[in-house]
């Protein structure tokens, strides 16, 4: 149940299904990108625009540009030669159209069904007073809400997500800019990337090995800076539910331990941080792993969200799955006694204005007695109705509007 909990709010700290994370998890290996021109080295080719291509290097909205440096075709990047573009190779300016549904860069790739994919975007905008806002989509539904917070003047971030490839066969990703305002909202793409995330497989030698009796795991544990945490508690469990192991991390922020060679699962847990859960695998050929783990912090003002908490249609009842995911949240509730919560209903944007408030409202009040019948004080929640304000998909069918009725929480207090 927490593995859950945990997975969603890694996706939202760090920024969606869909936060910077070079390719697939630990325990899976990322297959060939499938990005045509996935720099920009062959030009303004490969890949579908509604932009105009910019020859004259006389700027204006809705055009595109490629070259290696920036500072050279656009005024406002000059502070930037010395920085972070110079010798980046090529990459794709972009002056932001005030018409929202012009594709800035689309492509259309194979896929297999039922696999993970990994997407990631190198972006950079240019004003802090602007930024650039950033769509992102595959097959039409929109991965996360228009994202502007990457603004680093003369650096880049990454934007990264996950996506399930489920039935279909084909990926269509489209990148729309979406600013309102066009003024200085201009900003930089290269390095778009799209492989799919393959379990390792463990390939047998010509002559076989004895499989190892026990392997030796050697943990470093710190946080998403690489701090050091102290007071880390790891439990330990095999897979057969046949015993656990429980211990603290030492000083030096790592744990040792030696365990026959089976698969087990590991928790890892601190005051202040989100739980982190894990499968450790057999090996063929280890007979030493390390392993180094990044616990998510507890921050005041964090938002996250629980997977599968989203409610039907003009519904604002907790059906068992909704009360089997909030059972994740009570246990970090309970693990962390010092935090509060502000939680967030929200409702679609069709129908009413009025009702949707009053039923965010509902879905809210629902959630907090819920929490506080299973123990969680209320002075420790507060609660705010939204109605259908904040949309996450503010268009598309009814099964994608789905992610709109949802609950949010937000982390508003640590004494």
């Amino acid at each position: 149940m927490m593995k859950a909990l945990i997975l969603i709010i890694f996706i939202t700290y760090l920024s969606l299904n869909c936060c910077a994370q070079l390719g697939c998890p630990v325990g899976y290996e990322n297959g060939p990108n499938t990005i045509i021109n996935s720099n920009f080295d062959q030009g303004i080719i490969g890949f579908y625009t509604d932009y105009k291509k910019n020859k004259s290097k006389e700027w204006f909205e809705g055009s595109i540009y490629v070259t290696d440096n920036p500072g050279s075709v656009h005024n406002n990047y000059k502070l930037c030669l010395d920085t972070a573009f110079k010798g980046l190779n090529q990459l794709l300016i972009v002056d932001g159209s005030q018409d929202r549904s012009k594709i800035v860069w689309q492509q259309k790739v194979l896929v297999q069904p039922s696999t993970e994919y990994y997407f990631s975007i190198f972006f950079a905008t240019l004003l802090k007073t602007n930024p650039a806002q950033l769509e992102i989509s595959i097959n039409d539904k929109r991965l996360s809400k228009p994202f502007d917070y990457h603004y680093q003047h003369c650096k880049g971030s990454l934007f990264f997500c996950f996506w399930n490839s489920g039935q279909v066969t084909e990926a269509d990703l489209k990148i729309r800019a979406v600013t309102t305002d066009v003024m200085g909202n201009d900003f930089v793409l290269d390095n778009i990337q799209f492989f799919s995330c393959n379990k390792k497989v463990e390939i047998s030698p010509v002559i076989e090995k004895k499989k190892s009796d026990s392997i030796v795991y050697h943990f470093n544990i710190s946080n998403t800076k690489s701090q050091l945490i102290k007071n880390v508690k790891a439990l330990i469990k095999s897979a057969e539910d046949t015993f656990q192991i429980k211990s603290y991390v030492d000083s030096s922020g790592q744990f040792n331990i030696k365990l026959k060679n089976r698969p087990y699962y590991l928790s890892l847990q601190a005051q202040d941080y989100f739980k982190l859960i894990d499968t450790l695998y057999y090996s063929d050929n280890d007979t030493v792993i390390a392993k180094n783990y990044h616990l998510v912090a507890l921050d005041s003002g964090m938002v996250f969200t629980i997977k599968n908490l989203v409610f039907d249609r003009s519904s604002s009842g907790l059906s068992e799955d909704v009360k089997r995911e909030l059972g994740s949240l009570i246990e970090m509730l309970n693990d962390n006694p010092t935090i509060s919560l502000e939680i967030n209903g929200h409702t679609d944007n069709q129908g009413d204005a009025v009702k949707n408030y009053e039923l965010s409202l509902e879905r809210v009040t629902n959630v907090k007695n819920y929490l506080t019948e299973n123990g969680i004080e209320k002075k420790r929640l507060n609660g705010i109705g939204f109605g259908g304000t904040k949309p996450l998909i503010g268009y598309g069918t009814d099964e994608e509007r789905k992610a709109n009725r949802r609950v949010e929480f937000v982390i508003v207090k640590k004494k």
